[in-house]
Formats: C-alpha cells, structure tokens, sequence
C-alpha cells in the first residue's frame, strides 16, 4: 500500500543534515504520485455524489489522509486568491513553518480549484470528527531540554490512519537526554514501546487537560517514584 510510505515534512536541507535523504527522496516521488491520482480523481467527472465520495474515500485509502492535506494544503497555499480565507487558514494550519516552497512545485495542483476546495473542505471535516490532539493540549514545546519521564504528544501525522486517535497520541519518555535528537519510550495506551525523533512530538502533555484514565496513570508513575527516592534515602 502507498500510505506505508511516511510523510516527510522537512525540506531536503533538513533531510541532508538528518542524513535521511532517502526518506525525503521516495516521500516526495509519493507526493507527485498523489497529485496525479488527485488529477485523475478530478479528470474522472463523476456522475453522482455517491460515486465521487466513493471514489475519494479510495484515494484517502491509498495514501493516507496526510498525504492528501499535504498536497491539497500546498496546492492552495500556491493560489490562496482563489480560496476562500477559511480555506487559505486550513491550509496554514497544515503546512510546517518555513518549508522551502520550491521543492513543492512537482507536487502541487494547479486549476481545479472549485474541486480542490470540495476536498479541502470534506477532508478539514473528516481530521475534525477524528478528534486529534494539537499543540493546545501542550504546556510547552520540547525544544532541546531533557524530556525523560514525561509525558508528551505525539504529532498525528506519525501514526498510521487506522491508529490515529488522540488516545494513541500520549507517549511516555524513558530516554530523551537534553540535546538528544531521538526520544525513547512507550505509548501509554498500550506500552508499546517506540524511539522517535523529536520532531515527531507536538510538545510536553498539558496534565491538566489529560483524561482521567491518564491523569490516574501518572499519578500512579509519580509515587512510585517517590517511594524509590524513599527507599534510596532509607
């Protein structure tokens, strides 16, 4: 399946210097496959609203739902004249501060924009009913500083489709030295355990604004580790 493919959301610069142009390389080739599944979509001029919806739910399948706002979000950004500026704020709200724009000119969309507007609009809906969490639930970004034994969340678009639930966004951090460029630990939901780079993380958990099942799992964390700093002490 295409949407195995991860997103690269960094320009190639970034990519140098993580050595990981292979990854921008086939993410990027992904991006130019997805604008023209998305210019076939268009070409198709489906006959009923059923089929058309059909047909998109096919190509949200095929390449995930971070793909497809990845492109249509440039693809807007391009020509934000001829958006509305509810559109125009969607698409900013997906695009990374100061991605270099010209390495998107393979992959972005020119014209059709009544039929990119109808996919910005039905896919804004769809990321909103999915109830994800953003940086609102953070008390901070993680920067450089050391992130060992916090909470923190996990951007969404490093989860596939199928897990993408804000339950899944919670991560504990076991190893994440200052300065480190990799983070080690689980997802709280279901201790799997993960090592991601930092840039996969939105910042540090609000604990105020956490569920109760994860507030009460941290309360549990915190006294454990009060009891072995007793005992070290004893």
């Amino acid at each position: 399946m295409i949407n195995l493919i991860e997103l690269y959301r960094d320009g190639y610069e970034i990519a140098e210097k993580n050595d990981e142009i292979d990854n921008w390389t086939i993410s990027s080739l992904t991006n130019v496959f997805c604008k023209t599944a998305i210019e076939n979509f268009i070409d198709a001029g489906f006959e009923n609203p059923g089929q058309k919806n059909a047909a998109f739910d096919k190509l949200l399948e095929a390449f995930s739902i971070d793909r497809l706002m990845w492109v249509l979000a440039f693809s807007v950004w391009a020509c934000p004249e001829e958006f509305s500026g509810k559109i125009v704020r969607w698409a900013a709200s997906v695009i990374p501060e100061h991605f270099p724009m010209q390495e998107t000119t393979q992959w972005i969309l020119h014209g059709h924009f009544d039929e990119i507007s109808w996919m910005t609009e039905k896919i804004a809906h769809h990321w909103q009913d999915m109830g994800l969490l953003d940086f609102s639930a953070c008390s901070e970004k993680i920067g450089n500083q050391d992130c060992t034994k916090k909470l923190l969340i996990l951007h969404p678009a490093t989860l596939s489709d199928s897990a993408k639930s804000p339950v899944a966004q919670y991560f504990y951090a076991t190893d994440a030295p200052q300065n480190s460029a990799y983070i080690r630990g689980y997802h709280l939901s279901n201790h799997q355990e993960m090592t991601g780079h930092r840039r996969n993380f939105l910042g540090i958990a609000d604990e105020e604004q956490l569920p109760a099942w994860a507030k009460n799992w941290m309360k549990g964390v915190q006294n454990r580790l009060f009891l072995r700093s007793c005992c070290r002490l004893a």
